[in-house]
C-alpha cells in the first residue's frame, strides 16, 4: 500500500490518499507535482483505494508539498508526515 500525502496552505493536517500499486501511486504523485509546477488554480479530485468511498477535492494552488510513502511490513512508531 502506498500513501500520497498532500500538505495544503493554512491547513495543519495533510490530506492522505492511498494506492495499492506502485505505478498508480507514482502516477498520482507526478500529477500533483505537475500541478505544483504550473501553479494553475484548478480543482484536483482524489479518491482513496484503502478507504472505500473516500473522495476529496483540493484547489491545486493551495498545495505546498507532496510526498509518496510505501507502507512497510514492519511496524514503526512514526507515521507518514513532513515534520517529526
Amino acid at each position: 500500500m502506498f500513501t500520497i500525502e498532500i500538505a495544503l496552505r493554512s491547513t495543519p493536517m495533510p490530506v492522505f490518499v492511498h494506492r495499492k500499486e506502485a505505478a498508480a501511486a507514482t502516477e498520482l504523485y507526478q500529477t500533483v507535482v505537475q500541478h505544483l509546477q504550473t501553479g494553475e488554480r484548478t480543482i484536483l479530485e482524489l479518491t482513496c483505494e484503502k478507504v472505500e468511498g473516500k473522495r476529496v477535492a483540493v484547489v491545486t494552488s493551495e498545495i505546498l508539498a507532496v510526498q509518496m510513502l510505501e507502507k512497510s511490513s514492519t511496524a514503526t512508531n512514526s507515521g507518514a508526515g513532513f515534520i517529526r
